[in-house]
Order: structure tokens, then sequence, then C-alpha cells
């Protein structure tokens, strides 16, 4: 029976060809879309595990999730750097860890943070090398091609390049197995300095000085004008009272205008007093906001606990400020990303429908083509349950053809895609088959056995000399 089948496939391989590849095309598609889509969620789900609570000013917070944990491309509003030392000294916290991005070498981005986000607080070793100790050192990310003691210029943006800037690697940093393996870590400090957000330091300094040396100098001038306006006067009292000791109304006058000049030089006193006070006040602000914390894009925060994770995202969700779980905007993507999959798998079972519809079609004319075969094995005495096993055996040998290469085929196309997305995006995507997905399959195989059966019972049903006739 075997060899009989066998021939047949020999003699019509155009058509059982044409059924192997139909059968091959809808399985690969249903199966590509189901492993893609559970590849991408699973992968973008286990890139976002080492962020637990994301802090950033008020915008999208899906543009923060991609920002932060995929490093899309895309700018974000700047953060006061004063929500850093406030969550840095939080006793909610763990550690917390400023990031800045802007500069990209290479197209993989420069981030601006603190060496406790790159070990996660020195729970991970570096992969090479150490971390970075001066302004313009770097720590390359795993996949970033880099090794240590290469040399880059960072670029703003796509255009404008720091050519003053040269950072050179002194280290690699752990395999995070997401898209920071492919960036590059360098000081926060460096990126406030090559953008111009921090003070100089040294000139604040001798202002300082400056102003601290004029207010002596002032100091020193209201002394000496008040000491001197005291010693005229005495002089000149003095001198009055000996020529005019009989005039008791001209010493009451000229003792009353020397009360009144007291109290005018004292009131001058005390306005000078006041400004120099003020002027103090100021050189303390000036101080202050030297020393406060400059810009940042975000801020990556280690949670003590889940209470205190929830504490802290109430906290900073204000009219200037945004508090988030990534697991929260990642499963509004996936609700998405889920209808998406649900109109992608209800026209793979269009496909399916619609396929077994067409396998029916070319079954019945691939059956007629065999009716003078089966007439002749029939007059020679053949049984009619054997002919129409026959049959259906051949089907069912091109079906399983067709679901062999169909899942290979999907398997391969959903392995590339993967890789692809795997490159551009920065985190692996595993693809995989489940028990599921055999069970999908093999209830579609199961349906296409029962509908194979109704070609091949329309065939052994024909008078054999009535075919042979014809024939």
């Amino acid at each position: 029976m075997m060899g009989v089948i066998w021939s047949d496939f020999k003699r019509m391989w155009a058509g059982s060809l044409m059924m192997v590849l139909l059968i091959a095309s809808i399985i690969s598609f249903g199966l590509f879309i189901t492993l893609e889509e559970r590849a991408l969620r699973e992968g973008s789900a286990r890139a976002a595990d080492r962020f637990d609570l994301l802090i950033g000013a008020a915008g999208s917070e899906t543009q923060l999730v991609l920002s932060l944990v995929y490093l899309q491309k895309s700018p974000l509003p700047l953060l006061d750097g004063k929500y850093y030392d406030e969550i840095q000294n939080s006793e909610l916290v763990s550690w917390a860890a400023p990031v800045a991005f802007g500069d990209y070498y290479r197209d993989m981005s420069v981030i601006g943070t603190t060496e406790i986000l790159i070990t996660d607080n020195d729970r991970l070793k570096l992969t090479k090398g150490r971390l970075f100790k001066e302004p313009y050192e770097a720590v390359a990310g795993a996949n970033s091609g880099l090794n240590v003691g290469d040399k880059f210029t960072p670029l703003h943006g796509d255009t404008h390049s720091h050519d003053e800037v040269r950072y050179e690697v002194v280290g690699i940093a752990p395999l995070y197995d997401d898209a920071w393996d492919r960036a590059i870590f360098v000081p926060i400090e460096s990126v406030w300095r090559i953008h111009g957000l921090t003070h100089d330091e040294h000139g604040a300094h001798g202002d300082d000085e400056h102003e601290e040396h004029a207010d002596e100098d002032n100091g020193h001038s209201v002394h000496d004008e008040h000491e001197h306006a005291a010693h005229a006067a005495d002089k000149y009292y003095k001198h009055t009272d000996d020529e005019h000791e009989a005039h008791e109304d001209d010493e009451r006058s000229a003792h009353n205008e020397h009360e009144e000049r007291k109290v005018h030089a004292d009131d001058e006193h005390d306005e000078h007093a006041t400004h120099d006070n003020h002027e103090h006040t100021d050189d303390e602000h000036a101080a202050h906001e030297d020393e406060a914390t400059p810009p940042i894009s975000a801020i990556i925060v280690k949670p003590k606990s889940i209470s205190a994770a929830y504490k802290l995202r109430e906290m900073y969700r204000k009219d200037l400020t945004q508090a988030l779980f990534p697991a929260e905007v990642l499963s509004r993507l996936y609700a998405i990303l889920g209808d998406v999959e649900k109109i992608l798998s209800d026209i793979a079972f269009g496909a399916k429908i619609l396929g077994s519809i067409v396998i029916v079609i070319i079954s019945t004319i691939y059956s007629k083509l065999r009716q003078r075969q089966i007439a002749v094995l029939r007059a020679f005495g053949a049984s009619v349950h054997r002919i129409f096993f026959a049959m259906w055996f051949g089907f069912m040998i091109l079906v399983s053809f067709g679901f062999a290469f169909g899942i290979g085929f999907g398997f391969y196309a959903a392995k590339l895609a993967a890789e692809k997305i795997s490159l551009e995006q920065g985190f692996g995507l595993l693809v995989r088959l489940e028990w599921g997905d055999f069970g999908a399959m093999g209830l579609f195989l199961l349906f296409l056995s029962v509908v194979l059966l109704i070609p091949c019972a329309f065939s052994y049903k024909s008078p054999a000399l009535k075919c042979l006739r014809e024939s």
C-alpha cells in the first residue's frame, strides 16, 4: 500500500507540494504570532525587573519608562536636582541614583550617573576593570564593543560634538541582559560640567572674597567717619563752653543740637549695620545656590520595602514630578499588545478556516485524478475500506509534512525576528515552544483529519465499472 501511495506522490508531485506548502504557511503564521508576542512580553518584563521605582519630571509616564528602561532616544523634561537630595536622604530609600541623558557615542547612550547604579549597590561585580574615579573616566556596557583603555568623544544629540571632552574607558559593566548592556556610564558631574550646569568654584570663591574685603573696607570707612565726627563735636562744644559760660540759653541750644546730631549718627550706624546683615544673608543664599544639585533627567530608586515604595510613589506624584512602577506602565502596553495579538490571532484562525477549505478542494481534485487507479484496485478485489484508508493515510502524510515544515518555519522566523529586535532594542528575547502551542496545533491536526474524510468518501463510492468505462 505504501508503494502505491508513494507512486501517487511522485506522479502528482505539484498538487502534493501545493498542499504541503499551504499547510506549512498556515501553521508557521499562527506559530510566529504566538511565539513573538510571548517573547516580547516576557523580554520587556525581564528588562524592567531591575527598576523598582522611577521618578521624573511631570510628563508622559510611558515616555519615562521607554527612555529609562529601554533607553529610547526621546527628550525628557529636566527634574530639579533638589528632589534627588530629598530622596537620597529619605529613610524609605535603600539607594537612589540620578541619571542624565543627552549624549551619545556610536548610537549608544552616554549616561551620567553614580557608581551605585552600575553595581546595584555592590550586588553585581564588573566584568572587567574598575569603576570610574575621575571626572572623564567611563564604564562601558557589556555589549558596547568598547574595551578598557579605549577613548571616545561623545555627541550631544546627533550633530553637536563635545570636541573638548575625551572619556577613557576604565571598566566593563556587568551583563544586565537589557538595553543598558549597550550603554556607557560616566560620572554625572562630568555631564553637568560639559553642559554648563555647574558653577565655577574658583570664580565663586574669588567673588566671595572680593565682596568680603569690600564689606570690610566699607565698615572701616564708616567707623572712621563716626570717630572723626565725634571728635570734631567734642572740640567744638568744649570751645563753646569756655567762651559762653554766662549765656545759659545758648548753652541749652548747643546741647540740644548735640543730642540731635548724636541721634542722627546712631541712625546712620544702624542703617549701615542692617545693610551689612542683608549683604551677609545674600552671600549665604548665593553659596547655597552654588551647592544645589543641578537638574537631572530622572531618578532610579530602590525602596527599602514594598510599603516604602508605595509611600514614595504617592509622595512624588505631584504637579511638578511623577513617580511610577515600570510594571504598571508595561501592563497598559501589554493590553495594547494583547489587543494586537488577538487581532492577528483572529486573522490566523481565519486563515486556518480558508486553508482547510482550500485543502478539501485540492484533496477532492486529487481524488478525482486517482479514480481510474482506484477502479483498477477495486476490480482486482481490493477492499473498499482498504482503499479508503490508503487515500486518507496519504493525505495525512502530506498534512504531517506540512505541519512539520510549518513548525520549523514559524520557529525559525520567530528566532530571526527576536534576534533583530534584541539588537535594535538591547534586551534579550527568548523564543520557546510550550505544551499549549502543541495542543493548539494538535486540535487543528485533528480537525484536518476529520475534514479529509470528505474527499475520501466521495472517491470510493463511485462504481468501479463506470470509472473504467469512462477512463
